[in-house]
């Protein structure tokens, strides 16, 4: 069979049975048995391997178009939403070329993602995720992704059961086949997955998605992260931002003098707040280690942390009155550990040439840390 004559069978099986008032005549099972005589699998195959990638998408494409009008038909129907997606799914995952939409021939091709995901959101939530689920993200434009993101999370509810599951399966799918750029939108949006108690259940497995998307982007995403984080503080719900970033491997986070502003900021707030907890955490948990000659954060990020650090511990010095409470000599045990953890200097010589004795800020922490 060649593509236009199965292009004259899908129209023979999915036009006629719909009347006036767009009721099926058929059911579903009629549906089944009819389209399961059609090798779907077979005969993409085939038209792969036997033309030109660019001429075998095309022909995909035009028996799409014959089947995509029809998804509005079966919307409401569970199994033949399913079917009909599987069936879609079979030539964009035989794709062996990264889909170009400034490709007069691919373009649209890839449109035809987008207009399923709108067709479905239309009618069927649940019958959305379920196609986009195991969608190839590897061979889907930047651009589409940032639709399909668009569509499926501007939806509303789209984070309640029983969908959220596959939701989570696009989310991770997509992440990791994109770019930081995707990643970093994916990043953005499971941030309301932190600011809603009904979403409590759903926290560990978006903050395992967000440390996937950390950890494959770290140059982008860890900074990007605490960015958001800063934003968003006074949305979050309870111990929410806590359980987050807690949860973070973060030893491959090269952090820069942004991030350690926004860390210092953290630092001065109450002793018990969050954010005090969360900097005090991330100073812990940062790759600290060098060696004679170098550091894998660098020299001048060691001695800003500890200009940092010490200038928090000025300010929260500053708010006591009377007597320092049990919170505050914890910090101070604290700040010490961390400052001798960073190396600045040894013995009152300073172990990085960057460093001298001359330095006001060196002259600041030997005159507060000694």
């Amino acid at each position: 069979i060649d593509t236009p004559h199965l292009i004259d069978c899908l129209h023979l099986i999915l036009h006629p049975y719909v009347d006036a008032s767009r009721h099926l005549l058929l059911t579903e099972d009629d549906f089944t048995v009819l389209l399961d005589q059609i090798p779907f699998s077979q005969f993409f195959h085939k038209l792969f391997d036997e033309k030109e990638t660019k001429i075998a998408l095309f022909e995909s494409n035009q028996i799409l178009e014959c089947i995509l009008p029809n998804m509005r038909n079966f919307a409401e129907i569970s199994h033949m939403l399913k079917m009909i997606s599987r069936i879609i799914l079979i030539p964009i995952k035989l794709t062996s070329v990264k889909l170009d939409s400034n490709d007069i021939i691919i373009r649209p091709f890839e449109a035809s993602i987008i207009q399923i995901a709108q067709t479905l959101q239309d009618l069927r939530q649940h019958g959305l995720v379920l196609f986009l689920a195991d969608l190839p993200y590897d061979h889907v434009t930047e651009k589409t992704c940032f639709n399909i993101l668009k569509i499926v999370c501007n939806f509303p509810g789209i984070f309640a059961e029983p969908q959220s599951i596959f939701v989570f399966h696009v989310l991770r799918n997509m992440g990791a086949s994109q770019s930081s750029q995707v990643a970093c939108d994916i990043v953005s949006r499971l941030m309301v997955i932190f600011e809603e108690i009904s979403f409590a259940d759903h926290q560990k497995t978006a903050r395992d998605i967000i440390n996937q998307l950390c950890n494959l982007h770290p140059a982008v995403l860890f900074s990007r992260l605490l960015r958001l984080m800063n934003d968003r503080i006074p949305k979050f719900y309870e111990k929410s931002a806590e359980f987050l970033i807690s949860g973070i491997f973060i030893r491959s986070w090269k952090i820069n003098s942004e991030d350690l502003s926004i860390l210092q900021s953290w630092l001065s707030q109450p002793l018990a707040a969050s954010t005090c907890k969360m900097a005090m955490w991330i100073f812990d948990n940062l790759n600290w280690n060098r060696d004679e000659n170098s550091s894998f954060l660098g020299d001048e990020i060691h001695f800003s942390a500890g200009i940092s650090i010490a200038e928090a511990y000025s300010i929260q010095k500053s708010k006591i009155s009377a007597k320092p409470p049990r919170e505050f000599a914890e910090f101070s045990e604290w700040v010490w550990k961390r400052l001798l953890n960073l190396q600045l200097y040894r013995n009152g010589v300073p172990t990085m040439p960057l460093l001298n004795l001359s330095d006001p800020r060196v002259a600041f922490l030997q005159r507060n840390f000694p």
